[in-house]
Order: structure tokens, then C-alpha cells, then sequence
């Protein structure tokens, strides 16, 4: 029996995009790794309290060493993220994306996407 190559994935290692937002914001979305712990630190930074205490069901101030090394390994499989820069200062991050599956039941998985009080909503294409 012949070998079959494994299904390819739009969302790999190599994946990049450049979107044009509605503000005329260009921004480049990739999958986020561990060179990125301190544009995530950054991102974290520029959430608004509320946000935080959302996604973290709690008041938090800053993100520890285990949880910044937790968010910046996904393993692009059962935990994938992407992150927003703006492609004319990609160390300033605008948003991340992500997904984790729940280890028992793999179809399904819990999203995350805050986005920094620096990128307006309108830009994304939601109200302001």
C-alpha cells in the first residue's frame, strides 16, 4: 500500500497573512511562539481591566513566568495561536487568537481573542 502524505495545514508553522483593516491599519497575522513571550507581555499590558478579569475570571495585574511559557508553546495542535502586528511596527501587538482543546473531549475547544485597547474595534470591523 502506497504512503499517504498527512492532509496539509492552511495554519502551520509558515502560515502569514496581510490583512488590510477597515481603519486602512495593514497587519500581519502569523502563529504566535515563543519569540513572541514580550510582545505578549505587551498585548497583556494593554488590555483593559476588564478584559483581563473576563479572560481570566479574576483580577490580574501581570502574567507569570509559567503562564507566559504556557501561551507562547502552543503545540499547533491541541492549543494554536495567532498573533496580530502591525506590519509597520511589529512589535507593537494588536491582538491575539486562540483555541484549546478540551483533552476529553477533542472536538471541542474553548476560543480566546482580547485585543488591545490600542486597536480601536471599528478597525476590526465591530462597533465602536
Amino acid at each position: 500500500m502506497a504512503e499517504v502524505d498527512p492532509p496539509s495545514r492552511r495554519f502551520d508553522a509558515r502560515y502569514r497573512e496581510e490583512v488590510l483593516l477597515s481603519d486602512g491599519t495593514r497587519v500581519l497575522l502569523r502563529p504566535l511562539g515563543p519569540d513572541d513571550a514580550s510582545r505578549l507581555n505587551a498585548h497583556f499590558l494593554h488590555l483593559s481591566y476588564d478584559s483581563r478579569y473576563r479572560r481570566f475570571l479574576g483580577a490580574k495585574i501581570v502574567l507569570s513566568d509559567s503562564e507566559l511559557h504556557f501561551l507562547t508553546h502552543p503545540d499547533g495542535e491541541t492549543h494554536y495561536a495567532l498573533i496580530a502586528v502591525r506590519t509597520d511596527r511589529p512589535d507593537e501587538p494588536l491582538g491575539v487568537a486562540r483555541f484549546i482543546r478540551d483533552p476529553h473531549e477533542p472536538n471541542v475547544a474553548e476560543p480566546a481573542w482580547p485585543s488591545s485597547i490600542r486597536c480601536r474595534p471599528k478597525a476590526w470591523g465591530g462597533s465602536s
